[in-house]
């Protein structure tokens, strides 16, 4: 694991660089909001080294325990490389995107080279949701110079566990992926009637039926297909989901081609807004 060239953005900087050397290290692909944040980190005009984790995300079964347990070779790997990243590049700013195989030793260790030390979390690791994979993320988060979060709630979270600071920030768009149809679309090219394309959170499932079987609307659901299937019965799965799952220019034209866009909120992440 290695830092790795960085796809550049499509659009160009906006300043001269280069302000800050930014040791940028998340899942970096193309599926990926964290590329995003990098891209526009350099159209600021920031140099950006990218280092991905994606290698961290495996569905072997030892990865499923290092991912509960926070243990394990890869999280081992994963520490030295980066420390070794480090004193190849000795950066200015060390920024993390949800790094859950992060150790406090190496936080430490990054300080003491100098390095400032950002956390970026779009999750909530304190939510009544559960989600595991948080044991190392929580030990480190007094380590850490500055949190970015997405929610209120977060910002007190983080403190009470001993965050040096905090800063909350909404999350946004990828202008270069994420814009309007061109001029002249309409109904016409729209072949998504009552659409939903996300994961079946919450009771969303059970919306979306009730929107199909009890009030007669033509429901499109567009997602992970192992996701859903196991949320709908069989019936409604085969009348409603569509498409798979939507990325890049596909997840814009879903948008696009759909007449009535469904959002909702994450009440169980004590989410305040989606994107």
């Amino acid at each position: 694991m290695a830092p790795a060239p960085l796809k550049p953005s499509p659009l160009k900087p906006r300043l001269k660089p280069s302000h800050l050397k930014i040791l940028y290290v998340g899942t970096l692909t193309q599926y990926d909001s964290a590329l995003y944040r990098a891209w526009a980190l350099e159209r600021l005009g920031q140099q950006v080294i990218p280092f991905d984790v994606t290698s961290q995300k495996t569905g072997s079964l030892l990865g499923k325990i290092e991912f509960r347990l926070s243990a394990g070779p890869g999280v081992w790997q994963f520490n030295r490389d980066l420390l070794r990243a480090a004193e190849q590049h000795r950066p200015d700013v060390m920024w993390g995107d949800k790094l859950l195989y992060m150790q406090p030793s190496t936080l430490k260790k990054l300080r003491s080279m100098g390095i400032a030390l950002v956390n970026y979390t779009i999750d909530n690791p304190f939510g009544p949701r559960k989600d595991p994979g948080w044991r190392l993320y929580m030990q480190c988060i007094p380590f850490y110079d500055l949190h970015i979060v997405q929610r209120d709630q977060n910002v007190l979270d983080y403190k009470q566990r001993g965050a040096r600071d905090v800063l909350k920030i909404q999350t946004a768009y990828e202008p270069t992926l994420h814009f309007p149809p061109p001029p002249g679309w309409s109904d016409k090219d729209r072949n998504r009637e009552v659409s939903f394309i996300g994961s079946p959170y919450d009771k969303r499932s059970e919306f979306l039926t009730s929107l199909w079987r009890n009030h007669g609307l033509p429901v499109s659901i567009s997602g992970a297909d192992w996701m859903w299937r196991r949320a709908l019965d069989a019936e409604t799965f085969s009348a409603l989901y569509r498409e798979g799952e939507l990325h890049l220019e596909k997840y814009r034209q879903g948008i696009w081609r759909s007449k009535i866009n469904l959002s909702f909120l994450t009440h169980s992440n004590q989410d305040e807004f989606t994107h």
